[in-house]
């Protein structure tokens, strides 16, 4: 009896032990984390093994690159970064504000130049350039719609897409086999359409600047306007350098934005609305996070929270007078759908809803780290290419997990409170569909990495 009080009292003090060490671990790292200099010593280290693996791998396409040519390019870029944290940690000490900025700027560039020759390699003949076949697709929209014609209708065999020979076939796990498919953005285009609506005019300048387009332009501003946005979310002055390096210099994002993911056009003006909603500003967040929905649509898991956020602070309640004064809030959001999407929407709605709706649910076969792929690995879906009604498994995660969101929401409505509810939302959604890759992963990450900050 006495040895068994002797091992629970033991066990009892292990487990004091390990509480406290956790507890302190937690503290600690969230202390430091919290800070702008503790987010840089976490970021820098990684972004500059991102920046020596980009930059080399780009060289290495040039003849005259030679080994000995990039051992001292790695060692220039190594002790560059080496002077700048310390600049950086001088700065810290004494509270240098200024000199902060010109060390992240400093850093920044470093991004502008990988990018540059990325873009560059993939205008050169002797080069292949990996990039994402949206870019490509997303340019022949922009021709189609300045041409007058129907992107949704129409194929994409004789544009740019096509001469990207390096997927043009698509390789796709099954259960026992490698199939082959062609790429099935050849007929079906999913962005909605304000991407190539706005990024109409930016293609129009830049070739009457430089006589070429790369997508990754748009993407590059958009991405350059987002920085400027984010440093003024935070309420805590000691969080804007804080989210700003941590959201600028995410070297998994950067890597994402330079291989041609265009998440980011869509995250702006869903900044920019949340920015907006905490200056009371709440039609023209609206009209905002209206742009962004119709620019990507898995932006679209912040809205009910963002009009929770309204409702809340109006002092709304569940009544029919009550919510229909609450339903004029919603009514910047219908410019942006009747400006961009009504007139899709009457030209073929057919098109419209097969190529952004129906295409990722039956015809985009199953790629997936999520629930989709071990369906797929254990037999319950046989084929990549089957339907299966993912769907099912998404409304019943949404029944579960969105009221305790809201009622948490009720307690704690903050615009961080939205982003992080709209971000969890986004990871069930997301893994319970048919499509779930690296890139989403990336996405959710640096949302997370948002509101953690904001």
């Amino acid at each position: 009896m006495s040895e068994t009080k002797d091992n629970n009292s033991l066990l009892s003090i292990y487990k004091k032990v390990a509480l406290f060490i956790i507890e302190s671990y937690v503290k600690i790292s969230q202390n430091f984390l919290k800070t702008d200099f503790g987010i840089f010593i976490l970021f820098v280290p990684l972004y500059l093994l991102w920046i020596l693996n980009s930059t080399i791998n780009l060289l290495k396409n040039y003849q005259n690159i030679g080994g000995g040519q990039l051992s001292f390019i790695q060692f220039i870029i190594f002790v560059s970064f080496l002077l700048l944290t310390y600049l950086y940690y001088r700065a810290h000490k004494r509270n240098g504000t200024k000199t902060k900025i010109f060390v992240l700027f400093f850093l920044f560039l470093f991004f502008v130049n990988v990018l540059t020759i990325k873009i560059q390699q993939r205008f050169d003949d002797n080069i292949i350039s990996q990039y994402h076949d949206g870019i490509p697709q997303i340019e022949a929209s922009i021709d189609y719609f300045l041409d007058g014609k129907n992107h949704y209708t129409e194929d994409y065999y004789d544009t740019a897409l096509a001469d990207y020979n390096l997927y043009r076939i698509i390789n796709v796990a099954g259960k026992d086999r490698m199939y082959h498919s062609l790429n099935p953005a050849f007929e079906n285009y999913v962005y909605p359409p304000a991407q190539f609506v706005l990024a109409s005019p930016i293609k129009l300048l830049t070739e009457s600047l430089f006589g070429r387009y790369d997508h990754r332009f748009f993407i590059a501003l958009f991405f350059i306007i987002s920085i400027f946005v984010v440093y003024h979310l935070p309420e805590d002055r000691k969080n804007k350098l804080s989210l700003t390096i941590a959201y600028t210099f995410n070297p998994l994002f950067l890597d994402s934005l330079i291989y041609g993911y265009n998440d980011v056009t869509a995250i702006l003006p869903l900044l920019f609305s949340l920015y907006l909603l905490k200056k009371n500003k709440y039609y023209s967040a609206s009209f905002f996070i209206a742009i962004s929905i119709l620019i990507k649509y898995n932006t679209v898991f912040y809205l009910p929270f963002f009009l929770l956020y309204i409702f809340i602070k109006k002092q709304y309640n569940f009544k029919i007078k009550s919510l229909l004064r609450f339903c004029r809030y919603a009514i910047p959001m219908t410019i942006p759908f009747v400006l961009l999407l009504l007139p899709w929407l009457i030209w073929d709605f057919g098109a419209l809803y097969h190529d952004t709706v129906y295409y990722l649910n039956h015809i985009y076969p199953i790629r997936s780290l999520g629930l989709s792929a071990y369906w797929l690995k254990t037999g319950i879906v046989q084929s990549p290419f089957e339907y299966h009604p993912f769907w099912i498994y998404q409304v019943i995660f949404l029944l579960l997990a969105v009221p305790p969101l809201i009622k948490k929401q009720f307690k704690d409505n903050s615009i961080h409170h939205v982003y992080l509810a709209g971000t969890i939302t986004m990871i069930g959604i997301y893994f319970l569909y048919r499509y779930f890759t690296s890139s989403q992963v990336i996405l959710i990450f640096h949302n997370l990495l948002i509101a953690l900050f904001i």
